[in-house]
C-alpha cells in the first residue's frame, strides 16, 4: 500500500494513510470535498500515533491469546487447580460458566490444512470481539466460549472449515472430557460430511457415538496391547498404526518406523497374540483400523 491513497465514490472523498509496516490498520481522512487536499504532515504524524496505540493493543491481544493458549494447555492436562482455572477463565473475559469445546479442522481441496500459528481461522480469531481461548493439538484446532456466545454464533461461516462442539460443561474438571467429545463431534462431522456437529446429537455409520462407547470398543479389540504397550514400551501401537499408513507394506512400515522388517513382524504376530485377531482377514483389519482411530481420538498427543 502506498504511504497516501485516495479514495472516491461519487461525493465521497477520503483519504487512506497506512498505520504501521504490516498493512494491519489505516488511518481514514475524510476531506469536504474532493479538491480539499489535505495536510500530508500532519495526516503523518496523526498516523504515527495511532500506529503507537495499535501496537499496543495488538501486543496486549497477543499477550491475551498466549495466557489463553497456556491456561487450555495446563487445563487439557490436569495441570492447573479448578479454582485457578475457574480465575482465569474469569479474567480473560469468559466468565463463570457454562463453557463449549469446540473442536476446528481447516479443509482446502487437497485436504485438512492450517497449523497451529498461521492458517486462516487462526487470522480470523485476531479479529472477533468475544473472548475464547485457543490451542492447537495435533491437527486440530480448539476453541473455547461461554455457552451463551456459541447460542448467538460465532460469526466464523467465511472460513472453509470442520467444526465438532462438545456438551456444556461448568466444572473444570469436565474440560478434558470436553476437549474428546469435541473431537469426537469434529470426526463424525466429516465421516458424515458434514459441516458442523454437537457431541450426542450427531453419529457416524463407522463410529461408536460416544466416547464411552469408543473407550467400551478399543477396550474390546484393543485393550490387551495398550496394556502391554504400558508395561514394556513395546510401540505396538504405533506400529500397528504406521502398518495400516502404508497400506500393510511390511517393507514401507519398517523404513518409516527406523527398524528391521523382522522386527515390524515380530511386532504384528505379537498383536495378533495379545488380541487373537488375525491381520490377514480383512473383516479383522477393519475393525482394529477403525479402533485405532478411536484410540488416536480418545488419546491425542
Amino acid at each position: 500500500m502506498s504511504a497516501f491513497n485516495r479514495l472516491t465514490d461519487g461525493d465521497f472523498s477520503a483519504l487512506l494513510v497506512p498505520v504501521g509496516t504490516r498493512d494491519s490498520a489505516a488511518l481514514v481522512l475524510r476531506v469536504r470535498t474532493p479538491d480539499d487536499a489535505p495536510d500530508l504532515v500532519l495526516a503523518q504524524h496523526a498516523a504515527m500515533i495511532a500506529e503507537l496505540e495499535v501496537e499496543r493493543r495488538a501486543a496486549r491481544a497477543a499477550r491475551a491469546r498466549t495466557r489463553g493458549a497456556d491456561l487450555a494447555r495446563r487445563m487439557l492436562d490436569g495441570n492447573i487447580e479448578p479454582d485457578a482455572a475457574r480465575a482465569q477463565l474469569r479474567s480473560l473475559g469468559l466468565g463463570d460458566g457454562p463453557w463449549i469445546v469446540t473442536a476446528w479442522a481447516e479443509v482446502t481441496p487437497q485436504g485438512p490444512a492450517g497449523s497451529g500459528n498461521s492458517s486462516k481461522l487462526v487470522d480470523a480469531l485476531a479479529f472477533v470481539a468475544w473472548p475464547h481461548l485457543h490451542t492447537f493439538v495435533e491437527d486440530t484446532h480448539l476453541i473455547v466460549v461461554e455457552h451463551s456466545r456459541m447460542e448467538s454464533g460465532l460469526d466464523l461461516d467465511d472460513l472453509e472449515v470442520t467444526m465438532g462442539a462438545s456438551q456444556t460443561f461448568s466444572a473444570m474438571a469436565r474440560f478434558a472430557d470436553a476437549f474428546r467429545e469435541a473431537r469426537w463431534a469434529l470426526e463424525s462431522a466429516r465421516q458424515a460430511g458434514l459441516a458442523s456437529a454437537v457431541y450426542g446429537a450427531h453419529g457416524s455409520y463407522f463410529m461408536p457415538n460416544t466416547v464411552a462407547e469408543g473407550e467400551l470398543a478399543v477396550r474390546r479389540l484393543l485393550g490387551p496391547v495398550v496394556d502391554y504397550d504400558q508395561a514394556n514400551d513395546a510401540h505396538l501401537m504405533e506400529s500397528l498404526q504406521v502398518y495400516f499408513e502404508v497400506n500393510r507394506s511390511w517393507q514401507a512400515g519398517a523404513r518409516r518406523l527406523g527398524i528391521h522388517k523382522q522386527t515390524l513382524v515380530y511386532r504384528l504376530k505379537k498383536i495378533e497374540e495379545l488380541t487373537g485377531a488375525d491381520l490377514r482377514d480383512f473383516g479383522v483389519q477393519a475393525e482394529l483400523y477403525l479402533a485405532l482411530r478411536t484410540w488416536r481420538l480418545l488419546n491425542p498427543t
